[in-house]
Protein backbone atom coordinates (compact mmCIF):
# COMPACT_ATOMS: atom_id res chain seq x y z
CA UNK A 1 0.00 0.00 0.00
CA UNK A 2 2.62 2.62 0.78
CA UNK A 3 4.53 1.65 -2.34
CA UNK A 4 1.09 3.17 -4.04
CA UNK A 5 1.01 6.25 -2.27
CA UNK A 6 5.32 6.54 -3.38
CA UNK A 7 4.18 5.87 -6.97
CA UNK A 8 1.64 8.70 -6.70
CA UNK A 9 3.90 10.84 -5.51
CA UNK A 10 6.37 10.50 -8.04
CA UNK A 11 3.38 10.46 -10.88
CA UNK A 12 2.52 13.71 -9.42
CA UNK A 13 5.80 15.64 -9.76
CA UNK A 14 6.37 14.42 -13.36
CA UNK A 15 3.09 15.69 -14.76
CA UNK A 16 2.93 18.46 -12.58
CA UNK A 17 5.16 20.54 -16.25
CA UNK A 18 3.08 18.89 -17.98
CA UNK A 19 -0.17 20.45 -16.02
CA UNK A 20 0.99 23.54 -15.61
CA UNK A 21 1.68 23.74 -20.04
CA UNK A 22 -1.50 22.22 -20.65
CA UNK A 23 -3.41 25.17 -18.44
CA UNK A 24 -1.30 27.65 -20.26
CA UNK A 25 -1.67 26.58 -23.53
CA UNK A 26 -5.64 26.61 -22.80
CA UNK A 27 -5.73 30.21 -21.30
CA UNK A 28 -3.72 30.88 -25.06
CA UNK A 29 -6.60 29.32 -26.86
CA UNK A 30 -9.69 30.69 -25.25
CA UNK A 31 -8.53 34.21 -25.93
CA UNK A 32 -10.91 36.08 -28.58
CA UNK A 33 -7.98 37.73 -31.08
CA UNK A 34 -6.13 34.44 -31.82
CA UNK A 35 -6.18 33.28 -35.50
CA UNK A 36 -7.65 29.79 -36.67
CA UNK A 37 -4.16 28.30 -37.61
CA UNK A 38 -2.93 29.07 -34.19
CA UNK A 39 -5.71 27.53 -32.55
CA UNK A 40 -5.14 24.60 -34.46
CA UNK A 41 -1.72 23.88 -33.37
CA UNK A 42 -3.04 24.69 -29.88
CA UNK A 43 -5.27 22.55 -30.25
CA UNK A 44 -2.55 19.51 -31.39
CA UNK A 45 -0.21 20.42 -28.27
CA UNK A 46 -2.93 19.82 -25.92
CA UNK A 47 -3.90 16.48 -27.30
CA UNK A 48 -0.33 15.32 -27.24
CA UNK A 49 -0.30 16.42 -23.73
CA UNK A 50 -3.50 14.88 -21.94
CA UNK A 51 -2.24 11.27 -22.25
CA UNK A 52 -0.84 11.19 -18.53
CA UNK A 53 -1.10 8.76 -15.88
CA UNK A 54 -3.80 9.36 -13.42
CA UNK A 55 -2.90 10.39 -9.99
CA UNK A 56 -4.74 9.24 -7.03
CA UNK A 57 -5.62 11.18 -3.77
CA UNK A 58 -4.66 8.34 -0.99
CA UNK A 59 -4.36 8.76 2.65
CA UNK A 60 -1.29 9.78 3.90
CA UNK A 61 -2.10 7.43 7.46
CA UNK A 62 -3.78 4.57 5.75
CA UNK A 63 -2.63 4.99 1.98
CA UNK A 64 -6.68 3.96 1.08
CA UNK A 65 -7.69 5.33 -2.19
CA UNK A 66 -11.35 6.00 -1.60
CA UNK A 67 -13.18 8.07 0.84
CA UNK A 68 -10.87 10.89 0.96
CA UNK A 69 -11.05 13.85 2.75
CA UNK A 70 -9.46 16.32 0.67
CA UNK A 71 -8.47 19.15 3.42
CA UNK A 72 -6.93 17.04 5.78
CA UNK A 73 -5.72 14.18 3.18
CA UNK A 74 -6.86 11.51 5.27
CA UNK A 75 -9.64 8.70 5.01
CA UNK A 76 -13.22 9.40 6.15
CA UNK A 77 -12.63 6.10 8.14
CA UNK A 78 -9.17 7.44 9.86
CA UNK A 79 -10.97 10.61 10.41
CA UNK A 80 -13.77 9.28 12.22
CA UNK A 81 -11.53 7.30 14.63
CA UNK A 82 -9.64 10.46 15.12
CA UNK A 83 -12.74 12.33 15.74
CA UNK A 84 -13.81 10.03 18.16
CA UNK A 85 -10.45 10.13 20.31
CA UNK A 86 -10.44 14.00 20.26
CA UNK A 87 -7.09 14.24 18.05
CA UNK A 88 -8.18 16.15 15.42
CA UNK A 89 -8.75 20.11 16.89
CA UNK A 90 -12.05 21.91 16.40
CA UNK A 91 -14.04 18.79 15.28
CA UNK A 92 -16.30 16.45 17.49
CA UNK A 93 -18.11 13.39 16.82
CA UNK A 94 -21.60 14.16 17.42
CA UNK A 95 -24.89 12.39 18.61
CA UNK A 96 -28.16 12.74 18.42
Amino acid sequence: MKRLYINDLKNRAKNKKKEQKKLCLNYILNKQNVDILTKIKLKNKIKKLKHYTKVRNRCSITFRARGIIKSWKVSRIFLRKAAGLGLVPNLKKSIW
